[in-house]
């Protein structure tokens, strides 16, 4: 039996997401018992020149930003991707791959973004029961890499246990 030669609905043949990635694309649906349930969240920041505009890109295990939210086209690639290596992979907590090994920049499935006043973003990483914090990703070279980490004890740990000093 010979390897394949050609692969259709992937980018290339070292790829298997459940979408198309290239980073113009989000998966914020689910499928659970009650049905689909919906996730992701957006923010913008308001303080900065141009405002950017970030996507938590749940089931993709990303957060995709946008340098200048006043300019998006229909179909515009992201400017910056956090949590992956580029734009077209989706591991969680990359790049490790395991669900129950979060790692300094990968996320599982993040679901909220916010902006403070100095244009650092707030990323609710769900699956690392974890809120990261990263200083204006905009502003600072690639990759995107958090500064504190909120929930856990540290960047590479998983407690699921809630306590006053942990989240789940």
């Amino acid at each position: 039996m010979s390897p394949a030669s050609r692969v259709l609905g992937q980018n290339a043949m070292n790829f298997n997401a459940p979408n198309l990635v290239e980073g113009r694309e989000l998966d914020f649906t689910t499928y659970s018992a009650n049905g689909l349930a919906g996730d992701g969240g957006l923010a913008i920041d308001t303080q900065s020149t141009p405002a950017h505009l970030y996507i938590a890109d749940t089931y993709n295990n990303r957060v995709l930003g946008y340098k200048d939210f006043r300019s998006i086209q229909n179909g515009a690639k992201a400017d910056l991707v956090i949590g992956q290596a580029d734009l077209v992979h989706t591991m969680v907590n990359a790049p490790g791959g395991s669900p129950t090994a979060p790692t300094l920049t990968g996320l599982n499935q993040p679901v909220a973004v916010a902006v403070d006043a100095s244009g650092n973003l707030y990323v609710a990483d769900r699956g690392n029961g974890r809120v990261l914090r990263y200083p204006a990703p905009f502003s600072n070279p690639a990759p995107a890499t958090p500064n504190l980490v909120l929930g856990q004890s540290n960047f590479t740990r998983l407690i699921t246990d809630p306590s006053p000093a942990t989240m789940a």
